[in-house]
């Protein structure tokens, strides 16, 4: 799985986050339309599509400004038609106690067991829709009980959720 994943420098000016590609050979390039090219050194910025930027930019400066993992799942067609889904995963790495870097893991699949990579995030009038936006904290306060959810065998103390999300 080493080809799912983009390494990125993170450089901050003033209130603005950078995102600079610092590995090569990635899946993720082959669905950009840009695997034949040397993208180390290259903004995150200047290598999406300028319809893409909105999609995917806040993703990544809410993963660096938060010092969070954030989740996405967004569907996409492919060339031929077929639906795929493609799920993000941007993990933050620090150095002195600031966002330093980011690796994503990107992954494509389909229902339909098969679909073009190539160019997937290229697709001319048909940009990926989000069914799902996340930010992971484990020190998430949840508002005031609305369910409890026992643990029926064990001595732990019930746990209480405002909103229950199946995934």
């Amino acid at each position: 799985e080493m080809r799912e994943l983009v390494y990125y420098i993170v450089k901050r000016e003033q209130e603005h986050f950078h995102f600079i590609i610092d590995s090569t050979g990635s899946t993720a390039a082959l669905a950009y339309g840009k695997a034949h090219r040397d993208n180390v050194g290259t903004s995150l910025h200047d290598f999406l599509r300028p319809e893409m930027r909105p999609l995917v930019l806040p993703l990544y400066g809410e993963c660096a400004g938060r010092g969070l993992p954030a989740y996405t799942i967004s569907m996409v067609n492919d060339i031929n038609g077929r639906r795929v889904i493609h799920e993000r995963l941007l993990l933050p790495f620090f150095d002195d106690g600031k966002t330093s870097r980011i690796i994503a893991s990107l992954k494509a699949i389909s229902d339909d067991g098969k679909f073009e990579i190539n160019d997937l995030l290229r697709v001319p009038g048909k940009l990926p829709e989000y069914t799902l936006l996340a930010v992971i904290d484990q020190e998430l306060t949840l508002a005031p009980t609305v369910r409890e959810v026992r643990q029926p065998s064990c001595d732990l103390p019930a746990a209480s959720a405002s909103d229950v999300v199946e995934i």
